[in-house]
């Protein structure tokens, strides 16, 4: 039986050889789920938002790892909207506006599981409402489930779904060199989500 030595993780897990640990197994995790409007890779140099939709208490910071690796990747004029249960009726119409002015839109969704907390595995009402508009525009969505994979349950009418199964810095940055072109869809799905079986994970021909 192994003891964790306490007073040395902060530099067992902050190693390089860790971090690389890290970065493959988020390469290898995103999970292409769905590409019906064939809006992947998104090409260098294309206008987009992100909108960072989010359950959280972070919408100063949420999508930073993932804005700021699109923009090393090409996707320099981008900007970032955060929508959570605190974003007011102007702020939610302001978001639905931008997006339609953009070539491409990327849904950063990042409704994490958290036992006990408020909207605990779901998005924010106002999140939910510029969603929806969005998707019934003309312009590419690309939807990212930083988080509850079964978000697509809900919106049905996504033609576009990507599993990045967490929040962390790792797995943003994956997600941005993938739908970048940067490096191939390689995960597959774990969990059966509607009708995408357990095993599902498309991937992109280059």
């Amino acid at each position: 039986k192994k003891f964790v030595p306490i007073d040395s993780i902060d530099t067992t897990v902050s190693s390089l050889p860790m971090r690389e640990l890290t970065e493959e197994i988020a390469e290898n995790a995103i999970t292409l789920v769905k590409n019906e409007n064939n809006s992947l890779p998104v090409k260098s140099g294309a206008k987009a938002v992100l909108l960072a939709i989010t359950n959280g208490n972070d919408r100063n910071s949420v999508g930073n790892p993932l804005i700021s690796r699109l923009r090393a990747n090409g996707i320099r004029e981008i900007e970032r909207i955060s929508i959570d249960d605190r974003s007011t009726p102007e702020e939610v119409e302001d978001a639905i506006n931008k997006a339609k002015t953009a070539e491409v839109v990327i849904a950063g969704l990042y409704g994490r599981v958290r036992s006990g907390a408020k909207n605990s595995i779901g998005l924010p009402e106002a999140g939910e409402k510029v969603l929806r508009a969005v998707l019934q525009g003309e312009k590419p969505v690309i939807n990212i489930a930083f988080g509850n994979p079964y978000l697509l349950l809900g919106f049905p009418e996504m033609k576009n779904y990507i599993v990045a199964y967490g929040d962390m810095t790792s797995l943003q940055r994956a997600s941005a060199d993938a739908i970048t072109g940067k490096i191939d869809f390689k995960g597959k799905l774990p969990i059966t989500v509607g009708d995408y079986p357990r095993g599902t994970g498309l991937n992109l021909q280059k």
